[in-house]
């Protein structure tokens, strides 16, 4: 168990908390479990999907795959996001609400037939199921290491406290504890410079996290340019 492990629980058990709480709004309306009867304000529909993107695979796996594999094979999961979240902003969006839809794949239901809601339905658990796994593992293993217990055993307890809170809040649970963590994470996020600079001083700070040497290369093999 280390010094991390308090704050960490604390972390857990707000957004355990928030995410029960959104048991309340639920109201046993379908609408407002699936799609939160999109009725949401939009500083807070805007900050959950800035979230996506910093998830354990944006944080844990893309530095990991950064320092592996090089510059480009991390930086496919912002500039994915990015440019995902741009396209269907820009031009999905607006026509898809209009339709009034529950889930994507109703829309093929109504555009085309059942097998092809079907199908888009199968791709869909697939990729999220995806996404769950690596984001799952992250966390898992941040607690295994602040808490000194197994990675198997921090697997299922953090699994088991999100799946309780997200099937009891529904989106509203997915979008407030997404709220809470990003907005925590950019206050945290926005210190660091502070604290660093205070500890090392601005000029020894700035010569700790800039690279010696740099060229072209090192956008491709993690070897070049260390810090």
């Amino acid at each position: 168990m280390t010094a991390m492990f308090c704050p960490v629980v604390i972390f857990m058990a707000i957004s355990l908390a928030i995410g029960l709480y959104t048991y309340t709004k639920v109201r046993g309306s379908s609408k407002n479990y699936t799609v939160c009867n999109k009725a949401m304000p939009f500083i807070v529909i805007g900050t959950a999907l800035m979230a996506q993107a910093v998830d354990g695979n944006a944080t844990l796996g893309n530095v990991s795959m950064t320092w592996s594999t090089g510059f480009w094979t991390g930086a496919m999961i912002p500039l994915g996001l990015a440019a995902s979240l741009f396209f269907v902003g820009r031009f999905l969006a607006a026509p898809l609400n209009k339709m009034d839809l529950l889930t994507l794949p109703e829309f093929f239901y109504r555009r085309y037939d059942r097998q092809t809601e079907a199908l888009t339905s199968a791709l869909t658990v697939v990729c999220c199921t995806l996404v769950i796994a690596g984001n799952l593992s992250a966390v898992a293993w941040i607690f295994s290491v602040v808490s000194g217990l197994s990675y198997g055993m921090s697997l299922a307890i953090t699994t088991i406290l999100i799946v309780v809170y997200t099937m009891a809040g529904g989106l509203f649970a997915a979008i407030w504890t997404d709220f809470f963590r990003f907005t925590w994470h950019s206050l945290v996020s926005s210190g660091r410079p502070r604290l660093s600079s205070g500890s090392l001083g601005s000029a020894n700070c700035w010569r700790r996290c800039r690279w010696r040497s740099w060229t072209f290369g090192a956008l491709r093999r993690p070897s070049m340019g260390r810090w």
